[in-house]
């Protein structure tokens, strides 16, 4: 009876187990079949906004199709990368769901590309192959007050479209759970909602300076109904069924609208009074979880951005009176500790020594520099938005050669020295180029509160850091702040 008993809890362990691994094939073309990699498997959590890796495994070279079995949490998007560093792709899987993902590697770039050939998840695949998710449009249509009433049409009809295919192919099928009708009805409110903002918001964009007293009105009227409707202002930030690259654009999308909507209210100068005035609206306008989402962000964003122990001072005090919106502790724990962290950054400037490598493999700090006013690009390969501020960022490295000002460019990539020199000469850069081997989660990334790229610091003769979050290399303000601080 004994061993029964053992046998039976082993078999049941061993369901569980099966139960919570999907399987996954991957089909590698006749680059990528000759290099010897891992791939990463991660999800991102946006309630601590952090992506939590949760599995990897080694791919062997010569070997066309390969199958592995990883760790699932139910259904949600899960992110793969190759070596940790480099996206690949995303599906959106629940347990025991398979996949097959074809892989293909560019020689030259030394990037791979993916595609998707197959998906047990009639979920994903619908999203994937039949759902309509944006209204394209030009950014001239955004400047035109006639185009306005037949976007917004055009936004109700896909609307509509995609909630037709729902109700015939999916709302009665029995295969499917309420947890996945649940989550297909969420994002097609969604989607319509992520579009509405889009065109808003360039709309805003575009004509801010000579808006039309009608397309105004029009504006604020769709804003005003828009920020009324329950399925918005009270959106489920802990969602785990909302893709985090869709969550954060909506999140940015919506916040900019805010900004241009109540921009004459927004005109005040005392700063405390100013920031009051912002998160006194955003506690207004928004409720439960998706409000303290944006009072954390905001306060967050705020604190590391803070040039002085008296902001800083201001922002503790502004989350004690705001902390009862944050609703979730680590909101208000995370908060508190970026302040501590921010106010000793601000009591001794100085940065500190992390292991660089130059382009000769030779090891160098940022100390080698001292008695230049030194401007620290922060970018990675992975970036494309880093890369765009390429050609800026060498204009800047020729008008300041033969100045005290020392420009360095700091790849923070995981990458080995020959790739990272083939990415210095695709994009030929010139001037002073280091490597620090490492990502977000590394010292330098969490000394310095570096949560994003590109980022860009100054730091003075004697290597205290005087603007922790500079402005980018083509923005007058930078160059006006290069000037103040004495740089010739």
């Amino acid at each position: 009876m004994k061993y029964i008993l053992i046998l039976v809890f082993l078999l049941n362990v061993s369901l569980l187990y099966s139960e919570n691994r999907a399987k996954i094939t991957f089909i590698f073309d006749s680059s990528a079949i000759q290099l010897d990699t891992s791939i990463s498997v991660a999800y991102y959590d946006h309630l601590i906004d952090k992506r939590v890796f949760i599995d990897s495994f080694s791919m062997k070279s010569g070997i066309i199709e390969q199958t592995f079995e990883i760790k699932t949490d139910g259904l949600r998007y899960y992110e793969f990368f190759i070596s940790d560093d480099e996206y690949l792709t995303v599906l959106l899987m629940n347990n025991s769901d398979s996949a097959v993902i074809s892989i293909s590697y560019n020689i030259n770039e030394d990037t791979y590309s993916d595609s998707i050939v197959f998906t047990s998840n009639k979920v994903f695949d619908y999203f994937n192959n039949k759902f309509v998710w944006r209204v394209s449009y030009k950014g001239e249509d955004s400047k035109s007050y006639s185009m306005l009433t037949s976007h917004l049409k055009r936004i109700d009809s896909v609307y509509n479209y995609n909630y037709s295919i729902f109700e015939k192919e999916f709302l009665n099928d029995e295969n499917l759970s309420e947890q996945d009708k649940r989550f297909m009805l969420g994002t097609l409110t969604y989607s319509k909602y992520s579009n509405l903002s889009r065109f808003i918001f360039y709309t805003y964009y575009y004509n801010k300076d000579t808006v039309k007293e009608q397309l105004n009105e029009d504006i604020r009227r769709f804003v005003d109904k828009m920020l009324c409707d329950e399925k918005i202002n009270n959106f489920d930030i802990n969602d785990r069924l909302f893709d985090h690259g869709i969550l954060l654009n909506y999140h940015y999308m919506l916040l900019n609208i805010i900004e241009f909507h109540f921009y004459h209210e927004f005109m005040i100068k005392d700063f405390v009074e100013f920031h009051t005035y912002k998160l006194d609206k955003y506690s207004q306008l928004f409720n439960g979880n998706f409000r303290a989402r944006v009072l954390y962000k905001y306060m967050n964003d705020k604190i590391e951005d803070s040039r002085s122990m008296k902001d800083v001072l201001v922002f503790e005090n502004l989350v004690k009176k705001y902390t009862e919106y944050l609703v979730y502790d680590y909101y208000k724990s995370k908060l508190l500790e970026s302040i501590e962290r921010v106010k000793e950054l601000r009591s001794n400037n100085i940065i500190g020594e992390y292991e660089l490598i130059d382009t000769l493999n030779n090891k160098v700090s940022f100390s080698d520099y001292k008695g230049k006013f030194i401007y620290v690009s922060f970018w990675a390969s992975w970036c494309s938005s880093c890369h765009q501020n390429f050609d800026a960022l060498k204009k800047l490295i020729s008008e300041y050669q033969n100045t005290n000002l020392e420009i360095l460019n700091i790849a923070i990539d995981k990458l080995t020295l020959d790739k990272w020199k083939k990415n210095l000469n695709k994009y030929n850069l010139t001037g002073t180029q280091l490597i620090y081997a490492g990502n977000f989660f590394s010292p330098l990334c969490k000394d310095l509160k570096i949560g994003s790229l590109p980022h860009f610091m100054i730091l003075d003769t004697e290597g205290r850091i005087i603007n922790f979050k500079a402005d980018y290399p083509d923005s007058p303000k930078l160059i006006d702040e290069l000037k103040r601080i004495g740089v010739k």
